[in-house]
């Protein structure tokens, strides 16, 4: 199996999580050797899933912030 992310070689590796609620101590995911990434079937399930429209969420502007002077922008004026 490639990496998604560097094209690199993955390997199956058990991880122990000492931590979880559920009773699960052990897990099975791919690791790449390369870069590290992590993928188990819980990672890979979430980011398939189409996240919901976050409606009535977002920050709108009603304008754009002012401008900072910068040394540059004094020297050779705005940019236009």
């Amino acid at each position: 199996m490639n990496c998604p992310r560097c094209q690199g070689l993955m390997v199956g590796n058990k991880y122990v999580d000492l931590q979880d609620d559920t009773g699960q101590n052990s897990f099975v995911a791919w690791r790449c050797l390369i870069c590290g990434e992590v993928l188990d079937p819980v990672i890979l399930k979430h980011r398939s899933a189409q996240p919901e429209p976050m409606i009535g969420r977002a920050r709108l502007r009603d304008k754009a912030p002012p401008r900072r002077k910068t040394r540059q922008s004094e020297l050779w004026g705005e940019p236009e």
